[in-house]
């Protein structure tokens, strides 16, 4: 049988670990370089495939990432996740389904101890030279007066 990624570094990685913690937006192809909306904008489309503004969209990887680093037997926490879109019902299914996809990882024997969204607050993507929402909440005022 072939070894993955996590086989061949677990041993280099895994002696000082208290946990894991893993930042899982989507998965990105590489046909045969790595490709995402902001690079290649309508591949996703052409290829038939979800996607928000920046990832093709496969909520099912989170399931695929969690169960192969549990090879490392260590407490893994999900420390990001979340959907790039301005789309508030779009972003609650996504939330949705990733959970669904960790219970099924859960029920499986992966030993998650926490989820986090990605954002909590806008991020300023200097790659799409606009505020990219990938947060839950956004403020509507700055925070910071002037001085």
């Amino acid at each position: 049988m072939k070894k993955g990624y996590i086989d061949s570094v677990s041993p280099k990685f895994n002696y000082d670990a208290d946990f894991i913690g893993l930042n899982y937006y989507g998965r990105i192809p590489c046909i045969p370089f790595p490709i995402t909306e902001v690079t290649n904008p309508g591949v996703f489309e052409k290829l038939g495939r979800p996607h928000d503004k920046m990832w093709e969209y496969c909520p099912s990887g989170l399931e695929d990432s969690l169960v192969n680093f549990s090879k490392l037997k260590k407490p893994i926490i999900i420390t990001e996740n979340g959907l790039c879109t301005d789309d508030d019902n779009q972003r609650i299914q996504s939330i949705k389904d990733h959970l669904n996809y960790m219970n099924n990882a859960i029920n499986k024997g992966v030993d998650v101890r926490g989820f986090f969204t990605g954002r909590h607050l806008i991020i300023l993507s200097c790659i799409l030279e606009k505020v990219t929402d990938l947060a839950l909440f956004q403020l509507t005022q700055s925070p910071w007066k002037e001085r």
